[in-house]
């Protein structure tokens, strides 16, 4: 095979994302997590009813939880972007997760049975869990906790902080657990299928799976940011260009960019 370019490489790791496998509706390594702890504790996964819905409210508090941080994660890492998720839609997140708490936290009390059942299946799904994936602070939350000088060892992580990494390792079989939980979605920003586009780099390598690479001297623009970080006057005009443009997205939390 041909050497790869490193521009092409370049391109390719800025402009494609790494996304979790779906088996259904669910994500396929909780749905392989849920089915392995099923197996060994030998019940399905505890129901935590509120006035007889039979978990329907908890359910439903979990789905909208995980619906709103799906807004804002990041489209290339995944990440829950912290930089333009509103501080009320935050407080949102954290009065739906303080409900649930309050309903689960009644319903093993009004079932000593279930709560035995919940202790165990919370101790053998951390386990499981902990084979599979690993769960770590998201590059916004600790840039931001670190500018406030916070110890992130000694805080209480937010869902919001927090993103899902498959661990590096092999199943029995030889499979790298990444290539069975995820897939690499290739950048599309500059597929086109007009090849006498000026824009387009002819000498693309194939084996990167990605259609053009456009030609970096017309879209590389690191000469001039390079004149404006090393000026400082223009480089604090960019900085409160930049603040500017961050704090305005902020307020439209709608949109991610």
């Amino acid at each position: 095979m041909a050497a790869v370019n490193n521009d092409v490489l370049k391109w390719d790791e800025r402009n494609s994302k790494r996304v979790f496998k779906k088996d259904g509706d669910k994500l396929a390594v909780f749905k392989l997590i849920e089915e392995q702890v099923e197996k060994l504790v030998g019940f399905s996964r505890p129901i935590y009813d509120y006035n007889g819905d039979g978990g329907a409210l908890y359910e439903a508090n979990r789905q909208r939880i995980n619906e709103t941080i799906d807004i804002f994660r990041d489209y290339n890492t995944g990440e829950p972007n912290l930089d333009i998720m509103p501080a009320r839609v935050r407080s949102n997140i954290q009065k739906l997760e303080a409900e649930n708490k309050k309903i689960k936290s009644q319903a093993l009390k009004n079932n000593p049975e279930l709560a035995k059942k919940a202790k165990k299946w919370g101790k053998v799904y951390t386990r499981v869990f902990n084979t599979y994936l690993q769960s770590v602070y998201t590059s916004y939350y600790r840039k931001r906790m670190v500018d406030e000088d916070v110890d992130l060892e000694n805080v209480k992580k937010p869902r919001w902080a927090t993103r899902l990494i498959v661990r590096n390792k092999k199943t029995e079989d030889g499979e790298s657990l990444i290539d069975k939980f995820t897939e690499l979605i290739p950048g599309d920003g500059w597929i086109n299928s007009d090849e006498n586009n000026s824009l387009i780099n002819p000498n693309f390598d194939t084996s990167m799976n990605v259609p053009y690479i456009p030609v970096k001297s017309i879209y590389d623009n690191s000469a001039h940011y390079n004149r404006i970080m090393s000026s400082p006057t223009l480089k604090a005009l960019y900085e409160a260009s930049l603040e500017a443009m961050q704090n305005a997205n902020a307020k439209l939390y709608n949109r991610l960019y």
